[in-house]
């Protein structure tokens, strides 16, 4: 029985299908899912600030998407925009 799952998720048609999954397993299991979206650090701060900044809120936005149907599919969850 699973307590935790992590999916790490980038908006791709392949993290989608990886977070319908994670909710299947969630749901049966009673597991809380942790979605991640990384962002490259090594090439997020080769960008402008204004570019930079526009990478952020694009992954806050995947992560937002992400959160929507955790909630909608009664799921608990963590999320996290991490740097790497």
């Amino acid at each position: 029985m699973y307590r935790r799952i992590m999916v790490a998720f980038n908006g791709g048609e392949a993290s989608e299908r990886a977070l319908l999954e994670a909710i299947g397993i969630a749901k049966h299991s009673q597991a809380h899912v942790w979605v991640t979206f990384v962002l490259d650090e090594s090439k997020v701060y080769s960008f402008p600030v204004a570019h930079r900044n526009e990478l952020i809120a694009a992954g806050g936005r995947m992560l937002e998407h992400a959160q929507l149907r955790l909630q909608q599919a009664g799921v608990e969850l963590w999320s996290e925009l991490v740097f790497g």
